[in-house]
């Protein structure tokens, strides 16, 4: 089906540019006449694959030969009023302005393959956006007609030569113009054309591989069959325009080659590689031999040179001005939004030195995922451990985007075990020592800035943590905290609920650790610490400070899910509720549209019994909505409820992205108090050791900043990729390496993009009048025109159902935060009712949201909804992530739940 799709997307080009082509060297008729002859021939000879056929003549004449339309097409001399410009282009263009018709088959030619490629309309202010460039011209003949019709000569004649064929060349020639004598042929536009062709191509077949996960040998044939029916094309249309000698000229020739040259460049794997490293700057993964067998097999391992893979991302303008600007202007000292906010940070000895050099700080992630079935025979077999990593000084909002996720390192897991992480870590090692003391050039707005960083934090689960760090890797007893002495028979006691009463490893302490344990193994179980930390080498770095929390992997996947055990196992055992009734509520629950996408599974006994399944964020969303789903069956003061919900305003604490240091003390409290009720249930339900560890947050959050911008959530979608690909290819031979290769190829292809950061998507738009709208949003939308400087001038209003910019989304019935009120913060809610577009602003136009009061056995704001209407920009409103409207089951209010504290200047 991947591949019909991807044959059908491509066949729509093949018509219009082959008939254009012959048009332009023979005239209209006499092409209309050759292309009719031509299909009528090529259908009586390929009759029986009809197939083949469709799936052959994809590409015919594939605009991509052309520089630019101008140059070969036929072209009016006739401009357009207000003439377009390309944004998209990173090179210079011989013509910087076009007509709508050269504007478009510019796009086709240069941009269509790009990703995240979009074009937005722009005709009378019209602010539509297309992903496809034939649905924009779609757009432009439907809702622009008196423009495209004016630029389309196709368009507007085809009726006249329907009823005409037999008129001159001469007069068929005249409606389009006059012809660009294509014979007038310069050696450099030729190279030009060639490199651009062969660009194209490259950038085509990386489209079909890493969009839509396909094999490389079935890219390769559909390239070979278009090339070779591309070039039966023109070499038949060659023929028609013989000179007096009785030869083909020599533009046409030299195009038939440059096509031919074009498709050769990329016509293998190899040459395609070559040809990404060479031209696209793509940064292909280098294989290091960790070792080998008793058989002499290789044991090796896939590295992506991270110095490139960074020099790479900065020469994307918009990376380097982004960090070059986001030096923070912090009103109140209180706040911290990001890890630099954190004392670790403010401490660390080369973060916190001055320095004329922007101070690129580096967060790694590692760990291991499965790419065979989990529950079948080959389980483990194949399992890889990968590091990735991204640059900390892109704005949290971007660095969650899977294009600004770099990988590092893959490598079989079996040989982490064999040769240990302090061999695979020895390039990296070297690359980072490399980066902190000379740095990266570049060049930007004609000045030479020198990048300089280091690693700021590893993140990963407990037990890849505890392996990379040296300490003990396993937590069923002995010192199973990195972060302090206790011991698995002391967990859980109810007289140790704060972190004051245990004994913290610092730098010093770990430091008499290591030499303890050097000088005799015997004090390894008594310390907890097996030797140095494999990234011991790299300059700066500390192992008690650079291995964070994992809130994804402690909460989400630990404390979440056990609390919900045993709520949901004493509620059915003292008969409030039964499984059966908890099902059923979890069917009836109405989720919303931010919630609904992660809607957990039933409960099982077997998940009472065990542990709660489900992905990580089901988890959550389950843990979150509990209240909602069967909290009005719960009694008003149950004793395990209370547990709950004190665990549910923890999480709300942990889990902001922006957090206030004074929060600290009540948030030590507050799991002080949760930990004293988990103590009566513990004798039943055990004590994981990740309950421990949440007694380390209040101290971990002032060092580290928000913990919700190290966890792990995102890297681990990086996985989903690699998973997908591994079933696709079905290449076990050298697993890591045909993974990490089809990676960067991947990654190449979404680095030849005009931008990584800001860019906007629309979905569903149409055109209201003012007049349309309800009386009191048009006085408050002309309201907020006059605060913009803007005057109505009874232009059309665009609306849409989606908007994205700047990766944050806003669609239709989402409710968002825009205020805090008074001392405490109450926030102050609205739904989105109205997304409209004049002149190029976003307007968000939402009814207000009341709160009336805070329903502390529902962890939720009880709400009225209005008619009052407030409208704002994107940006302005206080937090950016979209919640969700439920309705009381008792009676006809309204709650919203939060997904975390919310505090000013967020």
């Amino acid at each position: 089906m991947k591949e019909q799709k991807i044959i059908i997307e491509l066949s729509r080009n093949i018509q219009k540019y082959s008939k254009k082509i012959i048009a332009n060297i023979v005239g209209k008729t006499k092409a209309k006449k050759v292309m009719e002859n031509f299909t009528q021939k090529m259908e009586v000879a390929l009759d029986e694959n009809k197939e083949e056929l469709e799936a052959v003549t994809a590409l015919i004449a594939i605009p991509v030969i052309f520089n630019e339309p101008s140059d070969f097409l036929y072209v009016t001399q006739k401009e357009m009023p207000a003439p377009y410009s390309c944004g998209l282009c990173r090179r210079a263009v011989r013509k910087h302005f076009f007509t709508v018709l050269q504007y478009v088959r510019h796009l086709e030619i240069s941009h269509q393959h790009q990703s995240r490629f979009s074009v937005t309309c722009g005709i009378d202010n019209c602010p539509k956006q297309y992903q496809k460039v034939r649905s924009f011209k779609k757009h432009l003949s439907r809702s622009h007609s008196n423009v495209w019709r004016r630029q389309e000569p196709e368009v507007q004649h085809d009726a006249e030569a329907e009823e005409s064929d037999e008129e001159s060349d001469e007069e068929s020639d005249e409606e389009y113009g006059e012809l660009v004598d294509i014979n007038n042929f310069n050696e450099q536009e030729h190279v030009e054309d060639l490199d651009y062709l062969s660009k194209s191509i490259c950038l085509m077949t990386l489209k079909m591989r890493e969009k839509h996960i396909i094999p490389a040998v079935v890219t390769e044939e559909i390239c070979h069959t278009v090339k070779e029916l591309l070039l039966m094309y023109l070499e038949k249309s060659s023929r028609l325009h013989i000179g007096d000698e009785g030869q083909i000229g020599d533009a046409h020739s030299e195009l038939i080659e440059s096509v031919s040259q074009g498709f050769e460049r990329v016509s293998t794997e190899h040459k395609l590689l070559r040809y990404c490293s060479d031209s696209l700057n793509m940064v292909s993964p280098t294989e290091i031999l960790l070792g080998q067998d008793e058989n002499g097999k290789k044991h090796t391992m896939q590295y992506v040179p991270i110095l490139e893979v960074i020099n790479q991302a900065l020469q994307n303008k918009d990376i380097v001005a982004h960090i070059c600007q986001q030096e923070k202007s912090v009103k109140d000292s209180d706040i911290m939004f990001d890890h630099d906010d954190g004392l670790f940070f403010t401490e660390h000895s080369f973060f916190s030195s001055a320095s004329i050099f922007p101070k690129l700080r580096l967060h790694f992630y590692l760990d291991e995922f499965e790419v065979s079935n989990p529950l079948g025979s080959r389980r483990g077999k194949h399992k890889q451990s990968a590091v990735y990593f991204t640059i900390g000084n892109i704005h949290p909002r971007y660095r969650s985007k899977l294009e600004n996720i770099y990988l590092c390192i893959l490598v079989k897991h079996s040989y982490v075990k064999a040769y240990s992480y302090s061999n695979i870590f020895k390039p990296l090692i070297k690359d980072l020592n490399h980066l902190k003391n000379t740095g990266i050039a570049v060049s930007f707005h004609g000045q030479n800035i020198l990048f300089k960083g280091t690693i700021a934090t590893l993140s990963g689960d407990n037990l890849s943590m505890h392996d990379v760090g040296g300490y003990q890797v396993h937590f069923n007893h002995g010192r199973i905290c990195r972060y302090c002495m206790v011991t698995k028979e002391h967990v859980g006691d109810p007289e140790k609920t704060v972190e004051e009463e245990f004994s913290l490893r610092t730098k010093e302490v770990h430091m008499y650790h290591l030499q303890a344990v050097e000088e005799d193994d015997t004090n390894i179980p008594i310390y907890g610490v097996r030797g140095p930390c494999a990234l011991n080498s790299v300059e700066t770095f500390e192992v008690s400070k650079c291995l964070p929390p994992d809130v994804m992997h402690d909460l989400l996947e630990g404390v979440f899910p056990f609390v919900i055990k045993i709520v949901l196992k004493e509620l059915v055992k003292s008969r409030i509720l039964t499984i059966e009734t908890i099902n059923s509520c979890i069917s009836h629950m109405n989720f919303g549209q931010n919630d609904s996408s992660n809607k957990p599974p039933h409960i099982t006994d077997g998940m009472l019994r065990n542990n709660i399944s489900g992905k990580a964020s089901e988890k959550w969303c389950l843990f979150r909505l509990l209240p909602q789903i069967i909290g009005h069956l719960v009694p008003v003061g149950n004793k395990v409820w209370g547990m709950y919900l004190l665990c549910r305003e923890i999480a709300d604490y942990i889990m902001a992205p922006v957090v206030r240091k004074s929060w600290m003390p009540y948030l030590s409290n507050l799991i002080a108090e949760f930990l004293e009720l988990v103590s009566d249930y513990t004798e039943e339900y055990g004590f994981p050791c990740k309950l421990h560890y949440i007694v380390h947050y209040p101290r971990l959050l002032l060092s580290y900043g928000p913990l919700r911008h190290l966890w792990c959530m995102r890297f681990e979608a990086q996985h989903q990729y690699f998973k997908k690909l591994a079933n696709v290819i079905c290449n076990f031979k050298n697993m890591s390496a045909s993974l990490a290769q089809r990676h960067q190829q991947r990654q190449c292809w979404e680095m030849n993009s005009k931008s990584l950061l800001g860019e906007s998507s629309q979905k569903g738009n149409s055109v209201i009048k003012l007049e349309s709208l309800p009386a009191a949003l048009q006085t408050c939308f002309l309201e907020n025109l006059e605060k913009n400087s803007l005057i109505y001038d009874g232009d059309s209003l665009w609306q849409l159902k989606k908007l994205e910019v700047n990766n944050v989304k806003y669609e239709i019935k989402d409710c968002l935060v825009v205020d805090l009120l008074h001392e405490e913060e109450i926030p102050l809610f609205v739904e989105v009712h109205y997304i409209l577009n004049f002149r190029g602003l976003w307007f968000i136009c939402c009814c207000l949201l009341l709160p009336e009061s805070f329903e502390y056995h529902l962890h939720a704001y009880k709400v009225k909804q209005t008619t009052e209407w407030l409208i704002f920009c994107p940006g302005e409103e206080v937090d950016h992530h979209a919640l969700d409207l439920y309705q009381d089951h008792e009676s006809m209010t309204y709650n919203i739940p939060l997904r975390y504290k919310i505090t000013s200047d967020m």
